[in-house]
């Protein structure tokens, strides 16, 4: 049996994700445009030190559904946050809602 998307960034996540005092954790998911892909990237950040980005997986399916049910997924399986970049203007399909308000600096 196969190992879902979720479940293979959850399971890169996991020697990451310390917990260490003043520390932030957070993902972000990238839409990169042109390579047609999904990139997920976890990022930790300890207070007073530069913040780092490790890049975690791409998802082979360049399909907003299936990037929603691994997201739903994820959510599910960890309570980290979840930042969108280039995202802008666009909805989840099941949800219907806007997946990302404002650009991020780097857009």
């Amino acid at each position: 049996m196969s190992k879902s998307q979720a479940d293979i960034i959850a399971e890169r996540t996991a020697p990451l994700f310390t917990r260490k005092r003043n520390t932030l954790y957070w993902y972000s998911v990238v839409n990169d445009i042109y390579d047609q892909a999904y990139n997920f990237f976890f990022n930790i950040h300890p207070r007073g030190h530069r913040r780092r980005s490790i890049p975690l997986h791409t998802l082979p399916d360049y399909d907003l559904a299936t990037l929603e049910n691994v997201v739903i997924a994820l959510r599910q399986s960890n309570h980290l946050t979840i930042e969108f970049v280039g995202f802008t203007g666009s909805y989840w399909p099941q949800a219907g809602t806007l997946i990302q308000k404002h650009k991020e600096a780097a857009e």
